[in-house]
Formats: C-alpha cells, structure tokens, sequence
C-alpha cells in the first residue's frame, strides 16, 4: 500500500509543529491545517495515478511534494535567508523561489522517467513514516496526559490571591473600561536614548487628550505571558519560581489560561460589567471562555502563521494577516460598546515585530535576522503609524462614550533591540529597553489623582477598581522581573534598581 507514506507523512509536518509548539497553541487551530495536508497530499496522489498509472512512481512524487512543500521556510529562515554577494542580498524569495521549484521539478522528472521499480524505496518510506508519526505521538503523549490530569491554572492563581469578587460593588452608572495593551511599546527615553527618536509630541498630544502619562512606569515582567497575567489578575508571577518543579517549569499554556480567566475580568463582571475581547491571532489572548463576546479579528491563528512561514507558502503571505489583525482591532474597539457598561480587553500586536507597517500605514516586508526587534528603523516607522491610530481611536471611543469612559493604555514590556530574541545573558542596556514601557490614562479625577509617575501595571486595576467598586485592593510595592525566553524553567531576576529611570 503505498499511499500509506502519503497520509503519514502529509500530517508529520503538522504534528511535528504541534510538538514543537504544545505548550502554546490551541489544540483546534491544528485541525485545519491537518485536514488540509491530508486532503491534498491525498488528492495529489490520486491525480499523479491516474496521469502514470504506477503507485510507487505516484507514491514518490507525492512524498517528494511534501517535502518540497513543507520544508521550504525551514531551509530558507535556516540557511538562505540574509545571505549576501558583496552588497546585493540574494538571500531573498525572489532568488530562492525559483531554484527551489527547478530543483523539485527536476527530482520528479527523474521519479516519473525512471525504468527501475520503485517498489522496495516505497516500502522504506512506509515504514520510514510510520517511525516518525509514532515518535512524534509518543513525544507529545506525557504533556497531553499532565494537562487532562492537572487542576486549571486559575486555581494555581487563586491559591496565591486572596481577593473576591462577590465583594463587588454592582451600579449602572459605570463608565466602559477600555485596557489597550500596545505589544512591545517602548517609553519615551528609550525611543530617545536607543532608537534617536523623539517620541514626545505623542506624548503632548495623549496629555492634551487628558491622559496621565505614567513616564517613568517599568514593565513587572519581559516577557507577554506573565507580564499580561500579572496586570490582568492584580499579582506578581514571582511565586511560580518556587520548590516545586512542576511549577518552576515553563508551562505556557497554564499561564495563558491565566490571562483568559483573569479576576480582573471576573470581579467587573460580578460588577454587571460585559466583558468583550479581541482575538490578537495570538494564543496569549486570542479567546476568553468568560468574554462575553470575543471579536474575531485575526484572519490566521498564532499556529496558522508558524506553520504557513514553514512551508512555500511564504512568500505569498507576507504577514498580511499581522496587517489587516491590527487595523480591525482599532476599527472595531470604539464601536463594541453598547449601553451596557463594558470591560474591552485588546492586545494589539503592535509596535512589536514583523514591522508590517511604514510611517503611514504602508505595507512592507519584514527584515530577515537572528533578533526580529534589530531592525530599529523599521521599529520607529511602525509606531508612528501606531501612534497615529491609538489618537484617532481615542477620539473614537470618547465620541461614542455616553459617560466618560476610563482608558488604559500601556505596553506588556519594552523591544529587545540590544540582544538576542531569547534575551540570554542580559545586558544593563537590554534590561533597561525592555522593562521600560509606555503607560498612560484616562480616568476620573478621584482616580487620577491616586497615580504617580513611576506606577507599574500590576497596580493599574489595583487603584481603578478599589476606587470604582469601592472595594479594598492594597498597593503592591511596584518591582520588575527579568524572565529570560530562551529556556524552559522559570526564572525571575529582580531587576528594579537596574531597569529605574536615571
């Protein structure tokens, strides 16, 4: 049976993405692309048996599809990408593209004229494919197994936070509450000091606006997961970092139900609060099982865009997806609101990289390198774009506000143009660009007043909620933890007086 290296191998690329990636997608956003490279290897199979008649000439070609198919982003991110010739890059597409296609059409052409049998090669690749789908399987086994087995990460929250929202105070005459978290913002000194660009007129322009412009604020954490996770549920993620292993291991997936679960979200809504959320086309914050409505902007999951960079796909894409998330999340976020008072959540994946955007919203094409964030350039032009976008939203949400809405936005932590993506081995200077992030808003004056300028996220919705719903939520003393990307358990470095404003 031929066809039986066909449909293992057509789902071996995508399972071995999901391996790659476990502790991070939802599981659903796989169930696409698998059917689809069943369906399709399938079909080309049936197409080529047809055309020759033979099924292990068929067989081959189809698994040489495959290959050529899936396997073109590893070779071309791992090997081509960025290469030079003097001054002229031919690490590009437009220059791999058509060698790869010559080269798969050459080694098909070569399948299809052969004379000999091909018979003993496919039953090689059968079995072959039959090792690497087990393997896979077997690999991801022991953490599907822990998370069927495990208490929701919510309870891991709660054990380490007190506060109750039945305690809440319920009233119609609340104000919608809108929290913007702009990914990867960066504070007015760092665009000054790293990147020579003098973000202030931004700046002149949210105080005009009326906002509270927090420049001195740090970021609690560096990296998304436990930086949105410890803003949205009012704590510091500092006590994963404990005894137990179990704990101190990396589990991406826990700490993202953290932030779709999150008592901020659940104490408004014990408050008569709608809640409303946008999907990022992130797993970070791309549904919450307690949003009352979750907008669906992204065209492509977080998954949806790994495993389309894998294969040939690619060049056709061009993170026009990024693009048209963000634009629908500043459309739709002044329009969701209705008379019901509304908690909007939105993590909008921007500044941050691919830098999808020019100074006026034009599309380019991201910079290939080893660190997304070094192309500083690139960084500036995206968020005067953005920049743009946030005030006219701004305008928006007030116009369409029949009591003065309260409005939040602040970056989860800073760009990493200083180092590696992983952020090994930080630098003073890497710490301090990433920890140092923009945060600004737009509250009551009995609320305003209770801000300073070096207020972290973590007590954001600790001052607005004790004074909105008059309920008691202490000030956390305002600290900033370094968590490296690049390796598997959890560390939290105290870097408070390192990342501090001169």
């Amino acid at each position: 049976m031929p066809w039986i290296s066909v449909v293992l191998m057509s789902m071996y690329p995508v399972l071995m993405l999901t391996s790659v990636n476990i502790d991070e997608i939802i599981f659903l956003d796989i169930l696409y692309p698998l059917v689809f490279s069943l369906i399709s290897s399938l079909t080309l199979y049936w197409l080529l048996l047809k055309l020759t008649g033979d099924s292990y000439k068929s067989s081959l070609v189809a698994l040489l599809s495959i290959l050529f198919f899936y396997y073109y982003g590893h070779v071309f991110y791992v090997y081509i990408s960025g290469i030079h010739l003097g001054e002229v890059t031919v690490g590009r597409h437009r220059f791999f593209f058509p060698i790869w296609v010559s080269v798969y059409f050459f080694l098909a052409l070569i399948i299809l004229k052969s004379k000999k049998t091909l018979k003993v090669l496919t039953v090689f690749f059968n079995y072959l494919s039959i090792v690497l789908v087990a393997s896979v399987i077997v690999s991801m086994t022991p953490t599907l197994v822990s998370y069927s087995s495990k208490n929701s990460s919510m309870e891991l929250v709660e054990n380490n936070n007190s506060l109750d929202e039945s305690k809440s105070f319920v009233s119609n005459n609340l104000p919608n509450i809108y929290y913007i978290v702009l990914d990867g913002y960066a504070s007015f000194e760092t665009y000054k000091n790293i990147y020579d660009f003098d973000n202030s007129d931004f700046k002149e322009l949210l105080e005009n606006q009326g906002f509270f412009v927090a420049d001195q604020s740090l970021a609690n954490h560096s990296y998304t997961y436990l930086s949105l996770s410890s803003t949205l549920n009012m704590q510091y993620m500092d006590w994963l970092a404990s005894d137990d292993d179990k704990l101190r291991k990396k589990n991406t997936r826990e700490i993202g139900d953290s932030i779709g679960n999150n008592k901020v979200a659940r104490i408004l809504k014990a408050s008569g609060y709608k809640y409303i959320t946008f999907d990022s086309g992130y797993s970070t914050s791309s549904k919450s099982k307690i949003a009352d409505l979750n907008v669906p902007c992204a065209q492509f999951s977080e998954f949806d865009r790994i495993f389309i960079k894998t294969t040939i796909l690619d060049p056709f894409f061009l993170y026009g997806g990024v693009r048209d998330t963000i634009l629908c999340q500043f459309a739709m976020i002044p329009k969701v609101a209705k008379s019901d008072k509304s908690f909007i959540f939105s993590h909008i994946i921007a500044p941050h990289p691919p830098f999808v955007f020019d100074s006026k919203g034009g599309k380019v094409g991201m910079n290939s390198g080893l660190n997304p964030w070094s192309d500083r350039d690139a960084y500036v032009e995206q968020t005067k774009f953005i920049n743009n976008k946030v005030l006219k939203m701004i305008s928006n949400i007030k116009k369409n506000s029949e009591i003065d809405p309260i409005i939040i936005i602040q970056a989860d932590h800073g760009p990493a143009s200083s180092g590696t993506e992983e952020m090994l081995n930080p630098t003073n200077t890497l710490i301090k660009e990433r920890m140092r992030i923009l945060n600004t808003y737009y509250l009551p004056k009995k609320i305003r007043e209770k801000l300073y300028r070096d207020i972290t996220p973590v007590n954001t919705f600790r001052i607005i909620l004790s004074e909105l719903l008059r309920i008691k939520l202490p000030i956390l003393k305002d600290r900033s933890w370094f968590t490296p990307i690049g390796q598997e358990e959890l560390v939290f470095d105290d870097v408070t007086d390192v990342a501090k404003y001169d």
